[in-house]
């Protein structure tokens, strides 16, 4: 190879179009890079070495191989939906960010000091560096003749990378990212914000499924590649990164993302026009339910009126006499309010006031708003109040009703997470929580999922909606290799067709052992189907609404473990309510000493 030191002025006079671009302002080639991006923007497969660009070889590609535009370090963990990040907080405060007015978006930061470690060379095995280590010496050759000089012509190229779209994985380098036989997906999450302790996890398990997949031979001999890009949990970067993987990278599916009200915001607004499936493994608000989207938007997760159901039942089987709901003003909060609703105002006076209170609060005014909920609640003393909030929201309302003296609460997902434990002080209020949430993965697929979850992120456990993530990849891919057996064009259109054929047939469960299987009975026939079994759980997809079915269990937190503990089923798949294994009460030595 060559390393090219100077080129004559003829070169730039001459205005040979692909060198050009190569000429400096004194065309000394000396100190023409800092740094691999300064040469990638002057042609592909361009590495900085000793300031100068070179030509550099292709990398490995095996192992999960994550390549960041910026240290993975960055990376926050905080988790809204319920998870157990065993990562310790030792600095955690609330921050109001941006807020946009018509839509009220806000960015609620939960800041935490310590991080996952997912360093690329360590993550997984047999990781590829992003640069070489060591370049072979390389000749020198004045160029006096361009006839002598072979041109790389550089127009055209799109540049993959771009904020907050900042990483990539599946394949090692730009090159093989943006090749036209590789199948590029987007993914949308939140690695920052208020959402920002689940979105590398989630992340983490669509890598893993898509290296499993392509180490078993991809699909029919090509791999499947990814651009993630960062939602900030907020709107801005949200909309900014599905303009870029829409418009940009014209993918034709999106992983992602897991607030109901950013995925419904780019979903109506990008991706739907551009015709572009949305595939998100956590959304549960039930607005998405009836949203018109042509078929396009699906999820993984069952919708948040499941549990509202199983909370109005819940409540009505107890028999409380006095009850207030305190929720996020957002489609998931408002929505699981209005579900438990439909079901408790059946047999409660909820149009009473002096029986049922009902409270909402927005990120952009939520001091104000949780101070004069409490404010009301305190005189009005409920037998128990629903918090439908997140971790960070809901750590703040919890601490000041306790500092108050009430003491008495509901939970959802949104706050079933170990991180309460360290962040709410008062152990009463805690040992009398009791929770609702989707039933937690269990069974043979699951274990398989959690070990080599594991074995590939350095001993992490999965928090929830990993495993629903690592699904979203596998429906999808299954969905894609049936489109493909049919189209020469992959559409978002002609992914979601054949997503209504994963619930019957053949048995199929996550991971790559079954995969070519699964590939080759869809590949088979136009109506072939088969029976996904996920790590999440047995999918079957409602072909009209794209949501699942699943069961709703009552949780509460085990202080001893410090962990959420699971009550059993509350709410069964065929909608029967079932009271708690434990109900309300306290088996821990802690609650009970």
């Amino acid at each position: 190879m060559i390393i090219l030191r100077r080129l004559n002025l003829i070169l730039c006079v001459l205005m040979v179009p692909s060198l050009l671009a190569r000429c400096t302002s004194t065309l000394d080639f000396s100190n023409e890079c800092s740094s691999d991006g300064d040469c990638e923007k002057r042609g592909a497969g361009l590495v900085c070495r000793s300031s100068l660009c070179v030509v550099s070889g292709d990398l490995d590609t095996d192992g999960l191989d994550t390549k960041d535009s910026k240290d993975s370090a960055d990376d926050g963990i905080a988790d809204d939906l319920g998870g157990s990040d065993d990562t310790p907080i030792s600095d955690t405060s609330v921050v109001d960010g941006l807020i946009d007015t018509d839509s009220g978006f806000a960015d609620t930061v939960l800041i935490t000091d310590s991080v996952p470690d997912t360093d690329e060379e360590d993550v997984g095995d047999g990781l590829a560096d992003s640069t070489p280590s060591d370049v072979a010496e390389m000749d020198v050759l004045e160029i006096t003749d361009v006839s002598d000089l072979e041109v790389q012509d550089t127009s055209g190229i799109v540049e993959p990378l771009k904020a907050p779209c900042d990483k990539f994985y599946g394949v090692s380098t730009k090159a093989e990212l943006m090749d036209k036989n590789t199948i590029l997906l987007g993914v949308l999450v939140p690695r920052s914000g208020a959402l920002a302790q689940l979105g590398p996890y989630l992340d983490q398990a669509i890598e893993m499924a898509m290296v499993e997949v392509n180490k078993a031979g991809g699909l029919d001999g090509r791999k499947f590649a990814a651009v993630s890009c960062d939602s900030g949990t907020a709107l801005e970067p949200t909309l900014a990164g599905v303009t870029h993987l829409v418009q940009t990278l014209k993918v034709p599916l999106i992983i992602g993302e897991i607030s109901s009200e950013l995925t419904i915001a780019a979903f109506t607004n990008i991706a739907k026009p551009a015709g572009v499936m949305m595939i998100s493994p956590a959304a549960a608000s039930p607005v998405i339910s009836t949203i018109p989207d042509d078929g396009l938007l699906w999820r993984v997760a069952p919708s948040a009126a499941l549990q509202g159901k199983a909370l109005g039942h819940h409540l009505l089987e107890k028999g409380y006499s006095k009850i207030a709901v305190v929720n996020r003003n957002d489609p998931w909060g408002n929505g699981m309010r209005q579900a438990l609703e439909e079901v408790l105002c059946t047999g409660f006076a909820c149009a009473d006031s002096n029986s049922y209170k009902p409270f909402v609060y927005t990120d952009a005014t939520i001091a104000n708003d949780q101070a004069q909920a409490l404010t009301a609640i305190l005189p009005f003393d409920p037998d128990i109040t629903i918090l439908v909030s997140y971790i960070a929201d809901g750590v703040g309302f919890l601490n000041a009703a306790a500092n108050a003296g009430y003491k008495r609460f509901i939970l959802g997902d949104g706050a079933r997470d170990k991180l309460l434990l360290e962040l709410v002080s008062d152990q009463e209020l805690l040992c009398d929580v009791f929770g609702s949430s989707a039933k937690t993965p269990s069974g043979s697929v699951y274990q398989a999922f959690s070990i080599q979850y594991k074995a590939s992120w350095k001993g992490q456990d999965p928090v929830p909606y990993t495993a629903n993530a690592y699904d979203a990849f596998f429906v999808s891919g299954f969905s894609i290799a049936a489109a493909l057996a049919q189209n020469a064009e992959l559409t978002g259109a002609a992914i979601a067709e054949n997503m209504s054929r994963l619930t019957s047939g053949d048995a199929i469960k996550a991971g790559a052992a079954d995969w070519h299987v699964g590939v080759q009975k869809l590949q088979s026939g136009a109506t072939t189907t088969i029976n996904y079994l996920g790590a999440s759980g047995d999918l079957d997809f409602d072909p009209v609404t794209g949501d699942v079915v699943e069961a709703i269990e009552g949780w509460h937190f085990n202080l001893q473990a410090n962990a959420p503990e699971s009550l059993g089923i509350i709410y069964t798949k065929e909608g029967s309510y079932q009271p708690p294994d434990n109900g309300l009460a306290k088996p821990d030595s802690v609650c009970n000493p």
